[in-house]
């Protein structure tokens, strides 16, 4: 298509004077690197030194894959692109166990160590004087029961 011309249209002209058109080119296709398995940084990084830009970026749990890898982009790598903006959905890697804590207090210290075992959790005990509690007694605990915990937490 004729974007721009010289003289403009219904002007006269010489025969021996020279017309100028611009034609276009048609809409500018981008080459869409491949993403997929690289980490957030070096996409942005590789969309850079290809003259586009990151998009949205969408989070997901995934135990298959890494923390901070993209697992998913948007357009397709090498496909012709009119936008430059790229897609992605990046790994937040595996999820760690959690548990809900129980509640100890009240139980026997064996009571309390078999649940801790049971869930992996560690351990800490504080022995205190507390006349008005049976002997071997949990008197207190952190966290508190109902608590979101991992497994490497201290509980007491």
């Amino acid at each position: 298509m004729v974007v721009r011309q010289t003289p403009t249209s219904g002007q006269l002209m010489k025969v021996s004077q020279q017309a100028h058109v611009v034609l276009s080119l048609g809409q500018r296709q981008l080459e869409i690197p491949l993403l997929e398995g690289s980490s957030l940084r070096v996409s942005r990084i590789e969309l850079l030194r290809a003259g586009l830009q990151v998009g949205e970026v969408s989070n997901v749990t995934m135990p298959d894959a890494p923390a901070d890898q993209v697992v998913q982009q948007t357009p397709r790598p090498g496909a012709g692109a009119a936008t430059p903006r790229v897609d992605v959905l990046v790994s937040q890697g595996a999820r760690d166990a959690a548990y809900v804590m129980p509640h100890f207090v009240g139980m026997t210290e064996a009571e309390a160590g078999k649940r801790l075992d049971a869930a992996a959790l560690k351990k800490k005990l504080n022995y205190v004087t507390a006349p008005q509690w049976p002997h071997g007694s949990v008197i207190d605990q952190a966290p508190l029961a109902g608590a979101r915990s991992g497994r490497r937490q201290p509980s007491s």
